[in-house]
């Protein structure tokens, strides 16, 4: 059990660390409105990457074949939630470029830590190579619990959702951190570009599905 707990903190890891649209809006999140909204972030992504490996690990075959039948509607779905989320995050920061107001005035704004999370679960549940991914190696993982499926099921989720919760804490800790040191105009700046990285993905992920 032990191996099936770092086999998935690996997978989460693999999973988690490179750069996506999701680890994108996690840094520009943090970097908009703190640690507490970049942590909620973290932990709706956690969420839905435990969620599907904990389903794909006890249903991969019926998974893969809905994945299958739907994928081009999920893919264009995932682009629509990405174009909207990364054209939101434009246009705040394209104002923010052109105001004058300080760090500590925005600061005031409420901050809903539920709605990041229920946001970053949305954004995270459309994208269906979260699925695909877990699917392709559950198979292998399944025949390390072949005695206790559940049991072994429960562990591998774990490993990857602590994986995917100490990922998605380091990117919040890097945009507070560049939050903190950064003025209005830095900070718009790495807004845009990471938005437009966003939009740029969403683009890519429709035409293929096209």
């Amino acid at each position: 059990m032990n191996e099936l707990f770092a086999i998935g903190f690996a997978a989460g890891l693999a999973l988690a660390i490179p750069l996506g649209p999701i680890g994108i809006m996690m840094v520009n999140t943090a970097i908009d409105r703190g640690w507490r909204a970049g942590a909620a972030a973290a932990l709706g992504a956690a969420t839905v990457d435990t969620t599907y490996a904990l389903a794909t690990f006890a249903i991969g075959a019926a998974i893969s074949a809905l994945l299958a039948s739907y994928a081009s509607l999920l893919s264009i779905l995932g682009a629509i939630v990405l174009l909207f989320l990364g054209l939101q995050i434009l246009v705040k920061n394209v104002r923010l470029l052109s105001s004058s107001e300080t760090l500590a005035s925005e600061a005031k704004s409420p901050v809903s830590a539920a709605k990041t999370y229920l946001t970053f679960i949305a954004a995270t549940a459309i994208n269906p190579p979260t699925a695909i991914y877990f699917l392709a190696i559950s198979p292998s993982i399944g025949a390390l619990a072949a005695n206790q499926p559940l049991l072994g099921a429960a562990i591998f989720a774990l490993g990857v959702f602590v994986a995917s919760v100490v990922w998605g804490q380091t990117l919040a800790l890097l945009g507070t951190g560049l939050r903190k040191i950064s003025s209005n105009r830095v900070r718009a700046i790495l807004g845009i570009t990471g938005a437009a990285l966003i939009i740029a993905l969403a683009f890519g992920l429709a035409a293929r599905s096209i």
